[in-house]
């Protein structure tokens, strides 16, 4: 990910404990990965998709082109601020008015993340947000970062992942990044109906590749 640039903020000493440790309410800022690109912004929630440098964040990020899928797979995404359920808009990667289309994008509001091309490529987290034009990082996702007793945390399968930007993700995994104080029961393993339901071909655009012969569920979208 050429856009990703190190934020490096905050000395830690040799133990845990003076970084705060897993305590969720350390005011420490841990070392990791910041997503920045062209019309990457930190944004308040509901993370609206941006879209005027969308093309330009595709092709500086070396994504592969669109609309003869033979690779599809999914993955699912829950946003959780203080407990609340922060929607993944639909249309992320997905520029109609510019007909410009990102082989990582979403179709509806489920939370189903797509990615789709005529090859495997690597993605990881921090290529969604870029993509999707919103700061991610380990202490913070769009306008929210980490202060006040509140902290972001990205699970990835129910485990924490500490660098979450960097994160290579894979068919069928289920991601969780919540903000909040830790007090909010919040579910790092929800129900996966819609994204059971994407890979079995329901709903908009699910799995087109699951016949020998594949459509494309992005050339559909254009249509």
């Amino acid at each position: 990910m050429p856009l990703l640039t190190l934020a490096l903020a905050g000395v830690c000493a040799l133990v845990l404990s003076a970084c705060g440790g897993n305590d969720p309410t350390s005011a420490s800022t841990p070392q990791g990965t910041l997503v920045t690109g062209p019309g990457v912004s930190a944004e308040a929630p509901p993370f609206t998709p941006e879209y005027t440098k969308l093309a330009q964040r595709i092709r500086l990020l070396g994504l592969p082109p669109t609309g003869k899928e033979k690779y599809h797979i999914h993955a699912l995404m829950r946003i959780y601020q203080d407990g609340l359920l922060v929607p993944v808009p639909p249309n992320v990667g997905i520029d109609l008015k510019r007909k410009v289309i990102a082989p990582i994008h979403t179709h509806d509001a489920t939370g189903v993340l797509h990615f789709e091309s005529n090859k495997p490529f690597p993605h990881t987290l921090g290529d969604v947000f870029e993509v999707w034009g919103v700061t991610l990082g380990p202490d913070q996702i769009g306008s929210l970062k980490n202060g006040d007793g509140r902290t972001v945390r990205v699970y990835v399968n129910g485990k924490r992942v500490a660098d979450p930007a960097t994160y290579e993700v894979k068919k069928n995994d289920v991601i969780v990044i919540r903000y909040d104080d830790g007090s909010q029961n919040v579910p790092l393993n929800p129900d996966t109906k819609a994204l059971r339901d994407a890979n079995a071909g329901k709903g908009l655009c699910g799995a087109s590749t699951r016949k020998k012969k594949a459509t494309s569920c992005t050339l559909m979208t254009q249509s």
